[in-house]
């Protein structure tokens, strides 16, 4: 029932900002992305340059605090070809 609300969801927003293209990716929801995240039980989340992923993901981190898995790391970066939510792709990647 969620996904289908999430897959009725209009597409992120891309537009100007003066000389910037800006779009509303930022603020894509990231229900799934955390599921994936919780699931993956990883203790490391790779590319934390990435901080539209990344941060919201540390955040997720310290909020559950439950225990983690030291053998593997969670890869995950915003979608920019993906057509329906959740405009992330994410791995689990062995250490």
């Amino acid at each position: 029932m969620a996904r289908a609300r999430l897959a009725r969801r209009p597409s992120p927003l891309k537009f100007r900002v003066g000389w910037r293209r800006e779009n509303s990716k930022d603020f894509a929801r990231k229900e799934a992305l955390f599921e994936a995240f919780d699931r993956s039980r990883a203790c490391t989340v790779l590319h934390a340059e990435r901080s539209f992923t990344a941060i919201p993901l540390f955040f997720r981190q310290n909020e559950t605090g439950g225990s983690c898995d030291s053998k593997v790391a969670f890869d995950a970066d915003q979608c920019a070809d993906c057509a329906a939510p959740p405009y992330y792709r994410w791995s689990v990647v062995p250490k």
